[in-house]
């Protein structure tokens, strides 16, 4: 079955979820309940109310330090104890003399560490490593791609390179799986 839009059913059921939507609600609440408030001027709460307001007021209430006349004595007793407990308590002035140290190397020219370091810097820096090369170059050295020398190596590299092929590739015969005789094993 059906109802028709202007029944009284649906018309109620609407108005039933109008009343229970939050945002209805909020609304209804932002303008009615908080808007409804009054104050009675002169009634005995608001004068007391105002009164009391004045106590609470931290202008009134305090006063403030700059206003009392007040000279300290610099030398005194408790102010120098102050001053040097204050020194001893920062963290800078804690640190400062740490901080000299730590940053002060003395190590003698002749340890081993020291010595060890320094050959060590020398095998690793890139140019102390292209220094001979280098050195080559200013002379007019030319080494060309092409040299006897550089023909040799490779071909030796190769040399070597195809002999390890084939010592592998003679070790690996036979024991290759999946074959029915030594004739089929390549």
């Amino acid at each position: 079955y059906s109802y028709p839009p202007d029944s009284i059913n649906v018309e109620l059921a609407r108005k039933a979820n109008t009343i229970l939507s939050d945002n209805e609600y909020k609304a209804d609440y932002n303008s009615w309940m908080k808007g409804c408030g009054w104050i009675p001027y002169g009634s005995l709460d608001a004068e007391t109310a105002k009164r009391t307001s004045g106590y609470v007021s931290e202008k009134k209430y305090r006063q403030p330090p700059d206003t009392i006349k007040f000279t300290q004595i610099e030398d005194h007793p408790t102010v120098v104890q102050a001053k040097i407990n204050q020194a001893q308590r920062s963290d800078v002035l804690y640190k400062a003399k740490n901080e000299e140290v730590i940053h002060n190397y003395n190590l003698p020219g002749d340890a081993p560490q020291f010595i060890q370091a320094k050959v060590n810097s020398y095998n690793i820096s890139d140019t102390y490593y292209k220094l001979g090369l280098e050195d080559l170059k200013s002379k007019g050295y030319n080494l060309r791609s092409d040299a006897i020398s550089i023909r040799a190596a490779k071909t030796a590299r190769k040399a070597a390179s195809d002999f390890e092929y084939k010592k592998g590739y003679e070790q690996a015969k036979g024991k290759l799986i999946g074959f029915q005789s030594i004739q089929d094993d390549p």
